[in-house]
């Protein structure tokens, strides 16, 4: 079940927390957000969210990308952060790697949070700072694509 839902615009994030919502599912106004066609959502291994998503609420995301498929591909410079981990097979540029080489970061380490509480009703400020961090560093890198190396979504 999803846990938690990260949603940036501009300097405004949204750490929404599913199992604290009324009965279980997504205001209707939300569910209308995430579903709008012309909605872009971005993040680091987002197919994960978009399948539970739609597994959990039948939202259907018409516009994900997925940022470490997405900034290798973007601009000649960045093509380095993008290929395989060459012993584990995954992708070797996390969300973190690509915001600091992006947005010019150099010293950029996000906090670490307690990954097994995320469904506890309370959230310790760790977690929130991680979770608004994560969306937020998602929204900026996409920004600068556009901005940077006119990449279009």
């Amino acid at each position: 079940m999803t846990s938690l839902l990260q949603l940036c615009i501009g300097i405004c994030v949204l750490v929404f927390q599913v199992l604290c919502a009324d009965g279980g599912d997504l205001p209707a106004v939300l569910k209308r957000f995430l579903t709008e066609e012309d909605h872009i959502f971005t993040g680091a291994h987002i197919e994960n969210d978009v399948k539970r998503l739609r597994d959990d609420f039948g939202i259907t995301i018409s516009t994900s990308i997925d940022l470490q498929l997405v900034v290798p591909k973007a601009a000649h410079r960045y093509e380095y952060l993008g290929g395989p981990h060459p012993l584990f097979g995954v992708r070797c540029s996390s969300l973190e790697k690509i915001a600091r080489e992006v947005l010019c970061l150099p010293r950029l380490r996000k906090e670490g949070a307690d990954h097994d509480n995320w469904h506890l009703w309370y959230l310790l400020p760790s977690q929130v700072k991680y979770a608004t961090t994560d969306v937020y560093l998602s929204y900026e890198i996409a920004k600068q694509l556009e901005i940077k190396d006119g990449y279009r979504f």
